[in-house]
């Protein structure tokens, strides 16, 4: 496994392992009035967890493509590991249709829902 590999797999475990095993709560003014994500890995299934993962990507990448400044996503949450998903978020470019905007949400969700769960089963 070259050097490149090994430090992403390492990112990517660091991120799951500083996840994994903490409660951590999604402070979004809109989370908090619409669905209170609250996340515990050890109660819930890989799955589920890798679910909620890529539902809060989706909806920073939503944040994003309509314009909403990084420095008020960043505010909305407390969590160290999703402002660093917050900062890597914004590093993808903003659309203008309406109909790729959708398509840029849905397809991190499928991203950070294949990405965790590679993690969860340690490839």
């Amino acid at each position: 496994m070259n050097t490149k590999k090994k430090v992403m797999i390492g990112i990517a475990v660091c991120f799951c392992a500083y996840s994994v095993g903490y409660i951590f709560y999604c402070n979004s003014r809109h989370e908090a009035e619409h669905s209170s994500i609250k996340i515990h890995s050890s109660k819930a299934g890989e799955r589920e967890f890798c679910q909620k993962i890529a539902t809060i990507a989706k909806h920073i990448m939503t944040q994003r493509q309509h314009g909403v400044p990084i420095t008020q996503v960043l505010d909305e949450y407390s969590s160290d590991s999703v402002k660093s998903l917050v900062v890597q978020t914004y590093r993808y470019p903003m659309f203008h249709v309406e109909s790729n905007k959708e398509e840029a949400a849905e397809e991190y969700y499928t991203k950070n829902f294949i990405t965790c769960l590679e993690v969860m089963n340690g490839e």
